[in-house]
């Protein structure tokens, strides 16, 4: 098996070991066996679109490719795959520390914590759906004058937007 980038036809780009699947009278190619794949993703924000630091370069999101499933190994169907390309060296390297057999089951057994819910912080859903109603009731109280936008928290970063003043027509005035 050799590390490759996979762009699948989902539009998702896939960092696996994989290893071609061929008919073995045909050699006709039937798809590829994935070992420990990972969906990788620039990071990106609605400010600086994507982001990239001069010391580290571009950041990437890792999140592995079928989040739901324990298992390691997958079957993926040839038609499934647009192309196959060879990583940057760097992205190889952080890939193969990634899976290797104790950082692999100590990332997993995170991984499948957090998806079964267990933190030390588990949300109250009484409490944000009777938070939720009263910002709902309090905006249906408004007299529809205040024409502040763009003031809520970015949930995120936890940031609180500029906001935009708008006239009460609900237009924007030509700047030009």
């Amino acid at each position: 098996m050799s590390v490759k980038l996979l762009l699948l036809k989902s539009g998702e780009e896939v960092i696996t070991e994989v290893k071609e699947i061929a008919d073995p009278e045909t050699k006709q190619a039937l798809g590829f066996h994935l070992h420990k794949p990972f969906r990788l993703e620039i990071v990106s924000n609605e400010e600086q679109g994507i982001v990239f630091n001069r010391e580290k370069g571009y950041q990437l999101s890792w999140f592995p490719w079928a989040p739901l499933s324990k298992d390691e190994d997958f079957y993926l169907p040839g038609h499934h795959v647009l192309t196959a390309y060879d990583p940057l060296d760097s992205i190889a390297e952080q890939y193969l520390g990634v899976i290797k057999e104790e950082t692999y089951q100590e990332n997993f057994r995170k991984h499948e914590e957090m998806i079964a819910g267990v933190s030390n912080t588990d949300l109250d859903m009484e409490e944000l759906f009777s938070e939720a109603e009263k910002l709902l009731e309090d905006d249906d109280a408004s007299d529809g004058s205040d024409t502040q936008v763009g003031n809520t928290p970015d949930i995120e970063s936890g940031t609180t937007g500029g906001g935009t003043e708008l006239p009460p027509t609900g237009s924007v005035p030509y700047q030009g």
